[in-house]
């Protein structure tokens, strides 16, 4: 994922909700985000496309829905390089860095 795609998608507080929301309820359908949210479908469009196009959410297609889900790898990637580029890497092992070898989170959590 590249840094600028990252601060764009999470620069945007409707995007924010949007991801905290999937965190929540993980596997949503866009109608139900839409509702949640209390967005119309084409603004909601905009920002999963945003936010798919940074890697932070994946889509699911499940016979003729499409079902979204936060992928945490690449959130925990780009709060990382925000702690990096605030000169915070010593919090990093506190918020937990992602081993992408062994495809672990902190605390070898799956991700």
């Amino acid at each position: 994922m590249a840094e600028e795609s990252f601060y764009l998608a999470v620069s945007h507080p409707s995007r924010r909700k949007l991801l905290r929301l999937l965190q929540e309820e993980p596997n949503m359908t866009a109608s139900i985000i839409s509702e949640r949210l209390g967005i119309s479908k084409p603004t909601l469009s905009s920002h999963l496309r945003t936010l798919r196009e940074a890697g932070l959410v994946v889509p699911k297609r499940a016979g003729v829905r499409i079902h979204y889900r936060v992928d945490k790898r690449a959130l925990l990637e780009g709060v990382s390089g925000v702690l990096l580029l605030a000169g915070l890497d010593a919090a990093i092992p506190a918020v937990g860095r992602y081993d992408m070898e062994k495809g672990e989170g902190p605390r070898g959590a799956r991700l």
